[in-house]
Parts: structure tokens; sequence; C-alpha cells
């Protein structure tokens, strides 16, 4: 029944191939099933051989076609490929597209082989996400681009319907019709529908759909629940999802299901590309801790397909195809969740932002308020619209959002698509006109032509500036009032970058770009940067000419705003000092941000533990003061490039190796405890973990200056520091707790040590039920205030967390990864003891194992490093006695080994063997 082909041309989505003709990356097109991937192949192969390539150096091939053999495999793919390319014109390229890759396990390696290969052009196809989140991504490093392919839009629709017939139906007709049946490719290709043939074709496309790309790749069995989840996600598509809505659903009509297994086959039918969803975010203070979402399908068509045709609402299906249009257009879209209502769609992209409502009808005055309310509660100068299914002529425009205010907006039909300001004078064009001109959403409707041009609020383009020095661009949601900034000193900071190289140098290493407050600046400071970084000359011409090569010249106001910064500095030399006053006043905005999410965090608790939003709220203030950003991802060659600089500075000995043992031979093989690190020292009881714990410690702390903290959940203080008396002075630690043994020899010793350490930054801590909130606020204010560099926690299994949990193994799990995420926060090895359990006494020679780590197998996961201590003559006095093995059982970054120390349990310490024990055997 899919025979039929529609050759529509979808210029937009040939050109975007076309665009990256000739580049390194794997150009990858993605999209469910019949949206018309393969059909776009093919079009732009015939794009090609119409620009001149030869029939040999194209090679396509439909990987899920019928006549394939059911035992093609990657090999037969390479085996074909390599004689293609062998027989190709080596003096043109090679062009390599493959439809459905997914079909064939293995492809991902066939298409490294030809990536490498000179003078190649890779196009796939695929309909399932996991391409780009797994196989794709780990075998090609990355090296891809990806173009999504949705079914056809309201505007390429209307297009097929013309070419189809010549004398086509009336926009109304058009509309209502794709509304219902929707933008499919192989229901179009089949006529004009009607609801018998669409519920054919789009249950054909589902269940391919659902036994191709989901059940056979994930082994689901049971179909027919899978089918109802599905079903049930269309037919209420635009309503917040609720799991536990869904799972008594299906329970009441006899179908049980875990919501861990509902959320698995819904996340399957996202990566299958067949719903999409928009989660929650929080406006003007609403601060949400577990955003909901709603769910869309790809197409209208299923929504209605789900429903049976019958009792379908016109706004839920508007909704659906506004927010299908939003993603088509390269917006991310989420849904605006205020503290009374909500935003039905917050779309971003780059700088710019748009918050659109949608409904059916707009006539009726409580559904006006009810659709505006939340559009004026926001109060911020992004772009506002409301979109209908009504002619805009018939709303009555004195209900429109205040024309006086920064955040003046408009409704519109369906058919023009326009999304800007409101203007009295604004005729709207018609359905087919706006719909094929395809540029409204993107543009301002101030100015006309949509390219710079501002209207009375400052837009201009994609982002919202402000001309002139006012700041108005911008309002802090919360106060209505403007945030700290001064914009004469951020010009002024740009006019000396401009006029000397010198105070670029100076100036970039005072301030970062997000310290600048206008969005414009930020741009120009940006283009500065890259040509300082690439050693090229800086002046008003070649900053214009970068900002025009990224086509962001128009947005910061053209040469003659670059012109202007310098006119207003008169000498350069004073850039460093008004980069201080930009940088202080982005402080300020940091205290209003970070006070500002502490308070919505405290707001929106209710159901929360009062201890984990302390947390949050203690970490915002943290990264608030000490100036960190946080950053999801950054490109591998960064990575690399920082990488090497480290290892050449330590080859130079201008960075430090780590936090040094005091024991040879594992700083030899660690380099020290490592900043982000967690460090585990387990072993049973008595055997010393706590003792090589702490000479750690004073390793670090007495001997290297370095500041440490012992957290000690099984010792008081005033035995902590006889141990490490003991340990410095060699006084046997039981002389230190009878009087007629401290001499006057010993009493010098301790003196002297006293006057020695007294300023030691070693800090103990023994408070007795000590919780992990309580250790990582410790841990934060000693990193700000002494440069925390290791912590030290005695021991794992003493912590409790204050909450009822299912099991203590649990409860360790968390106190294991927190502490993991700890070190990478603050920066520094954090070491904790560990129990372990009886396995050893189990065994002959009673050496402990990775395994034996005691109520968690998490703690051997989160861990970096694991040292497990074992004594022999602890269990026989005669095996090696005095000798301690440190088996370091797992070690991410390096080899493992068994380190021999000798134990003076007398004076509670581990030290190194000599050097030549190794050669003595053991």
């Amino acid at each position: 029944m899919f025979e039929n082909v529609l050759t529509y041309p979808r210029p937009r989505l040939l050109e975007s191939l076309i665009a990256h003709m000739g580049t390194d990356e794997v150009k990858v097109l993605t999209g469910v099933r019949r949206c018309g991937k393969s059909t776009l192949l093919r079009m732009f192969a015939d794009r090609l051989r119409a620009n001149g390539i030869a029939e040999s150096n194209l090679f396509f091939k439909q990987l899920d076609a019928a006549g394939l053999p059911f035992d093609y495999a990657a090999r037969d793919l390479y085996e074909e490929l390599s004689a293609a390319y062998r027989a190709a014109d080596k003096n043109g390229t090679f062009v390599i597209l493959l439809d459905e890759v997914q079909e064939v396990a293995g492809w991902e390696k066939v298409v490294r082989r030809f990536q490498t290969q000179p003078d190649t052009d890779i196009y796939l196809t695929g309909s399932n996400a996991m391409l780009l989140s797994g196989e794709l991504a780990t075998y090609i490093a990355g090296r891809y681009v990806e173009i999504p392919v949705y079914p056809f839009s309201f505007e390429e629709y209307v297009s097929c319907r013309a070419l189809q017939d010549e004398s086509s139906d009336l926009p109304d007709v058009l509309l209502a019709d794709y509304m219902r049946y929707g933008g499919m490719p192989a229901l179009l290709a089949m006529g004009p529908a009607d609801e018998s043939r669409a519920a054919e074709v789009l249950d054909a496309i589902f269940n391919t759909i659902v036994v191709k790309d989901v059940a056979s790749r994930y082994g689901i069995r049971d179909l027919a629940t899978f089918d109802k989840i599905a079903r049930y996600l269309f037919a209420t598509s635009g309503n917040l999802f609720s799991v536990r809505r869904i799972v008594n659903t299906l329970k009441s009509s006899g179908v049980v299901i875990s919501p861990q297994t509902l959320d698995e086959q819904i996340r399957m039918l996202e990566q299958a590309f067949v719903i999409y969803a928009a989660e929650q975010s929080g406006l003007r203070g609403k601060q949400i801790l577990r955003p909901q979402r709603k769910y869309y399908p790809v197409d209208n068509g299923f929504r209605n397909y789900a429903l049976g045709f019958a009792g379908v609402d016109a706004g839920f299906q508007l909704e659906g195809i506004v927010y299908m249009e939003l993603l088509r257009r390269g917006w991310t879209v989420h849904v605006g969740a205020l503290t009374t209502g909500e935003v039905d769609f917050v779309a971003r992209r780059g700088s710019a932002m748009r918050y659109v409502q949608v409904t059916a009808s707009m006539a009726d005055e409580a559904t006006r308020e009810r659709e505006l309310a939340p559009l004026r509660a926001v109060g911020d100068s992004f772009p506002k619209v409301v979109v209908t299914l009504e002619p805009t002529a018939s709303v009555p425009h004195r209900t429109a959002l205040p024309s006086s205010g920064p955040s003046t907006g408009c409704w519109t039909s369906m058919g023009t698509w326009a999304i800007g300001r409101y203007l009295p004078a604004f005729e709207p064009a018609s359905i087919l006109e706006r719909m094929v001109d395809g540029n409204s959403w993107d543009e301002s409707r101030s100015g006309g032509n949509g390219r710079g041009s501002r209207g009375a609020d400052g837009y201009a383009g994609d982002a919202s500036y402000t001309s002139g020095a006012s700041g108005a661009s911008s309002r802090d949601v919360i106060f209505d009032r403007v945030p700290p900034h001064d914009d004469d000193a951020e010009m002024a900071v740009l006019g000396g970058m401009l006029m000397s190289k010198d105070a670029i140098g100076e100036v970039s290493q005072m301030i970062d770009v997000t310290d600048f407050y206008q969005p414009k600046h930020q741009t120009i400071y940006e283009a500065i940067i890259t040509l300082f970084s690439g050693s090229q000359p800086v002046d008003v011409v070649l900053v214009a000419n970068e900002l025009l090569k990224a086509g962001d010249l128009e947005k910061v106001g053209g040469a003659d705003y670059l012109h202007s910064l310098v006119a207003s500095v008169p000498t350069a030399a004073n850039a460093t000092f008004y980069a201080e006053i930009v940088h202080q006043r982005a402080i300020l905005r940091n205290v209003i941000a970070t006070g500002t999410k502490i308070a919505q965090l405290g707001y929106s608790a209710e159901g929360s533990q009062a201890e984990d939003v302390v947390n949050l709220a203690q970490s915002e203030v943290y990264e608030m003061s000490v100036g960190r950003v946080r950053q999801d991802y950054a490109p591998l060659g960064d990575a690399v490039k920082d990488t090497l600089e480290m290892l050449d500075n330590l080859q130079q000995g201008n960075v430090e190796r780590g936090v040094p043992t005091g024991f040879r031979d594992i700083d030899d093989v660690t380099q020290g405890l490592q900043p982000g690190q967690m460090i585990v020292v387990a072993g049973r009881p008595a055997m010393g973990k706590s003792t090589l714990g702490i000479d750690f410690a004073r390793a670090a702390s007495l001997h290297h200056g370095l500041t440490s903290i012992v957290f000690s959940l099984e010792m008081s203080k005033t035995e902590l520091a006889q141990r490490i008396i003991s340990a410095e002075t060699d006084i046997p630690l039981v002389a230190l707790r009878r009087a007629d043994d401290i001499t006057p020899e010993r009493w010098n010793t301790l003196n002297k040590f006293w006057n020695r350490m007294q300023n030691a930054p070693l800090f103990i801590d023994d408070s007795p039920n000590m919780s992990l909130m309580e250790i990582r606020a410790k841990c934060r204010r000693l990193k700000q205030t002494n440069d925390l560099k290791l912590v030290v926690i005695d021991y794992l299994q003493l912590m409790t967390s204050g909450k009822r949990v299912e099991s203590r193994q649990q409860e360790v799990s968390e106190f294991s990864r927190a502490l993991k995420l700890l070190a990478k926060e603050l920066e520094v090895p954090v070491v904790a003891l560990s129990q372990l359990n009886r396995g050893p006494e189990m065994r002959n020679d009673k050496k402990p194992q990775l395994s034996d780590l005691r109520e968690s197998g998490s703690i051997e996961q989160d861990a970096d490093v694991v040292f497990l201590v074992h004594r022999p003559d602890f269990y026989d006095k005669e095996d090696r006695p005095g000798e301690a093995d440190i088996i370091m059982a797992k070690h991410r970054n390096g080899p493992t080994d068994t380190f021999h120390l000798a134990f003076l349990g007398a004076t509670s310490k581990f030290k190194d063997m000599p050097q030549d024990y190794n050669n003595q055997g053991v």
C-alpha cells in the first residue's frame, strides 16, 4: 500500500543537505518511519547527479528493502562498499547514502572505515535516536551532524496538495484536513484522505514502528500493553503526564505494569521519534524540583487515529501542530510553569525566546483572560503570542497586552503563524501567503523586513537589545527591578579592547563573557577574544568582519556601534579599572540570582526532605562564591588540550602531583591522591585502616602544609591527637595514656612538637551522629576559608542520613555516591574508610578482595582507588611480623599493585619498607 511515492522536493531539507556537502562529518537524517527520509535521500542523489556527480561515485543502499537477504550483515555491506569504492572515479568525491542503517548490526564499524577514506561523503538515515546517543557517537567520536526530518508541515502540506490538484481546496478546508489526518507523506501519496484510508495507513505505519523499531530492538514481548501505552499517550497529548495515573488506568483494565517499566517503554517511543516531550520549566520564581512533562505525537494524525477520529478537541490538535512547528524551526520547547497557571510553550533558540499560548478560540471574554493572564505574569521583554483558529480581524484588539510595556504581544490566526508585536495597523496576509513565507516565526513584525530593524521596544531579529545604554532590555522577574550593571563601564571595556591588544590580554584575565549584562556586549567580547586567541590583529574593521561572518553584526547595532565604543573611550590605559566595575556588578547579579534560587527552593519544597533543600541551597551559595559556572559538556579537543598542558606542567615541575600520601611506592604509582577522586581504605577491624587514613592526613598537612580535615565518627579528638603525637614523636601510644611514662626527655620532645605543629592546617571533627549534609557544609566552608586539599572520613558505615530508607545497603550507596560528587565539586580527594565483611576470614590466605566491601557494591563502583589493608601477623604472629600489605584492588587511572609497608603499632603508623625490600622477597 506504500508503493506510491510522493516526491515533493522539501527545499529546506534539501538545501540543508547541500550545505553540508564536502564536510568531514557524517550527515545523519533522523526521524520517525515513513516521514520521508528515504525519498529525501533519493531526491538528494538526483540533485547530485544533476550537479555532475558520476553514477559510479554514488552508492545508495536501502537497508530495510524487502529484497535484501535475511542474513545480510555488516561484512556484506563492507564488501559492496569496497567494490564500489574501487570502481569509483578517484578524481571525484565518493558519496555514500545508506537508508535505515539500524537494520544492519555493526553498520557503525563500516561507516568508521569509510569515514577515514579521502574524498568520501557519507549520508545516513535512521529511525531510532539511539543511533546518536550510543553507537554512532562512540565509533566516530562525535563527528556527525544530525538533520531531523519530520512529517510535512502545514506549509509543505499545502504545497503538496497544490501539486496534486491545481484546483486545490480552500485554505480552511486544507487546514481542517491537516489537523484531522496529519502530514505523513505516505498518506498524502494516496490522494485526498478520509477516515477509513487514514486509519489504514496510520495503523500500518504505527505497527511497523512498534514491531521493527521498538519490539524487536528492545525485546518487548507484551505488545498489547505497549500498544495501549502508545495509544494512551496519543489520546492524552497536551496534558501533563502522570505515571501514577496511567499505571492505575492500565490496572483498571486488567494490565499490571510497574512505573519503571512504563518509563522505559515511553523512552523507547521517544527514541523511535513517535512522541516528543515538553518538560516543565519554572517562570517568574516558580522552581520545580520534579518537573512534569507533556507528550505530543510526531504527527497529529496519530492522536486522532488513537481516538477513532471522534470527539477530537480542536484546541489540543492545534497545540500539537504548534509544538511540532516550533521543533521544525529549531526551537527548544518547554512548558512554562507559573505559581498560578502556565504558558503553553516557552521556546528558546540561542539568545532568543518566545512565549506561545494556543487556544481554538479567543472570542469568549473568559478565554481571552485565561490565555493572556499568564503572558502578563511573565513580565519580561521577549515576544509573546496567542495562536488561534479564528481570523485575526475577528479578535477584539482592545484585549491585547498593553502596548506601552515591554511585554507587548499579539494573537494571530493559525494560518498566519505570525509571532511578534501587536501593531494596530497590522493586517495579516492570507493563509497561503504567510504559511508559504515560513519566516514570520523568526522575524520581528515591528520593522517590516525582519532583519535588524527595531520597533519601539528595541527588539531586533532573534535577540532582544535596547538601543543606547539604558539597560532596560532585561529585568529581574522576581523583584521587577533592573539587576546591577553599568553599561558605560561595559562600553569602555570593549572600547579599550578595540584600541589596544595589551588591554585585551589584561581584561581577559579579569572577566568572562558572562560578566557582561548586555547580550550584544557579550557577542562583541566573544568576537574580540576569538580574533585575539587566533593571534590576529584586533580593530573595529576586523571585529565587524568577524561578527558579519557569524551573522551577528546587525544584532549588535552594526559597525557604527563598534565605532561608537572606541569614540567613547579617550585611552585604553584604564580598561582594567572598567573591567573591575563590570566584574563587581556581575558578582552582585550572581548574589541576586542565587538568593532568588534559594527562595524558590524554599517555597517549592513541599514534600521534599528539608535537608535536601538545605544542601541544594548551600551548593548554590558555594558555586556563586567561587564563581563556578555549570557546564554540561566540553569538546574533546578542549579536554585533550588541557590534559597535554597539565602533563607539560608536570614535567616542568610547575604543578604538584597530587596530595602526597607519605609512602614512596604508593605516591609513585598514583602520583599522589588526585583532586576529584574518591579513595576507599578498607579492612577488617584492627587491621589499621584508621591509622593509614590518618597517615595520609599527616603527610599532607604536617609535612607538606596542605589543609586536611579528618571526620572521625569512631574516635574522639583526644584519641586522634594521641595517635598523631605518637606517630610524629615516636613516643609509644600507651605512654601517652600513662602519666608515669612521660619522662622529662619526652616532655621536651612534646614541647618541640607543639611549637612546630600548633599552626599546622590539620582539622579534626568528632561530632557525634554526623550527617552527610553536615560534612558537605563543613568541607565547603573549609574550601573557601582555608583552601581545603584533603578530606578523610572514618568511617563510611558509621555515617547516618537522618532519613527513613528502605535498607542499610541503599543508605550506604547514597553516602558513597554523595562523597564522590563532593570530591568532584570541591576538587579535592576524599578518603573514605570502610569496613570489610567476613569474607577474608573464610579464605586460607586471609587476604581481602574488592568484593568484601561491606553493605554496598556501589562503594567499589564509585571509588577511583581502593586500598585493602592486610596484616598477615594478625592471624599468625610468625607470618611476616610487623609487615603489612596495602593491596590496591582498584585504580581507575592506572595499574593495580600491592605495597609492602612496615606497621609500627606501638606508635600508630605505617612506614615505608627499605628500598631493597622487594629484592629480598616477601
